[in-house]
């Protein structure tokens, strides 16, 4: 497939991500985030020659079975090496240590590729191998605190340090409701957006809808608050508004 493939919300999705040295796609499956993604990375580090180096986190399966594999699919990325940081602990170091133009790694080996890294190149005065970081399922990322929070989390926000770029990308930002955007957001812009402080996020759009604090409800219009906090680097587009699908054809089966 050329680049000329891309649907017109494909191409404004590259757009977005090339204009937003931080960003947020919110793409329903079926929509090719991973080939927005890789056109977007294939122009940055090759025409532009902002990137050198991309590192991907995602779940395990997706990092075995999608990325490469889509990269082969398109003309504008066939040419992107890869590197997995995936398997026994003498895999990952290999795949760390390899020249790449794209690392991949699953969310669970985060806290030891930000510990690999440190002693690998920033105590020896160096940067890792990539200025770009990208998100594959950000939400796995939802519960990041600046000070509390998961080891994973701690982790992207240490690894973040070093990429200007970064993308975040899922099609399910909020299954929980609004509190899942905070963490995303913060791996991806700092805080800049959505703050630094859960406690002060949560009572900025949220009230206590039962007396132990167990329970916070979304005031009645954070929803759009929210929403225009994270415009400027946020694309939200959802499937029913640029798929075609067939009409359903319902055919009831009688059993005698």
């Amino acid at each position: 497939m050329k680049q000329t493939d891309l649907h017109p919300y494909q191409a404004r999705s590259v757009d977005h991500v090339m204009a937003n040295k931080q960003s947020l796609l919110f793409l329903d499956p079926g929509l090719g985030k991973t080939a927005i993604t890789l056109t977007a990375i294939a122009e940055l580090m090759h025409d532009s020659f902002e990137v050198h180096g991309v590192l991907v986190v995602a779940p395990l399966r997706v990092c075995q079975a999608v990325w490469k594999q889509e990269a082969a699919k398109w003309e504008q990325s066939q040419h992107l090496t890869f590197s997995s940081i995936t398997g026994s602990k003498d895999e990952r170091i290999r795949g760390l240590m390899k020249r790449a133009n794209i690392y991949l790694i699953n969310y669970d080996n985060l806290q030891w590729l930000q510990t690999e890294v440190e002693y690998r190149y920033l105590s020896k005065g160096k940067y890792p191998p990539w200025n770009m970081i990208v998100f594959d399922e950000v939400s796995k990322l939802k519960n990041t605190r600046t000070r509390q929070g998961t080891s994973r989390g701690k982790a992207a926000l240490q690894l973040r340090q070093y990429t200007p770029y970064a993308v975040g990308l899922t099609g399910t930002p909020a299954s929980n409701g609004l509190g899942d955007l905070f963490g995303q957001a913060l791996v991806i812009d700092w805080g800049e957006r959505l703050g630094t402080s859960y406690s002060a996020f949560q009572s900025t759009y949220f009230y206590q809808a039962d007396y132990k604090g167990y329970r916070y409800v979304p005031f009645e219009k954070s929803g759009d608050q929210i929403a225009e906090k994270l415009g400027d680097i946020t694309l939200n587009l959802k499937a029913e508004d640029y798929l075609e699908m067939t009409d359903l054809i319902t055919n009831d089966i009688t059993r005698h």
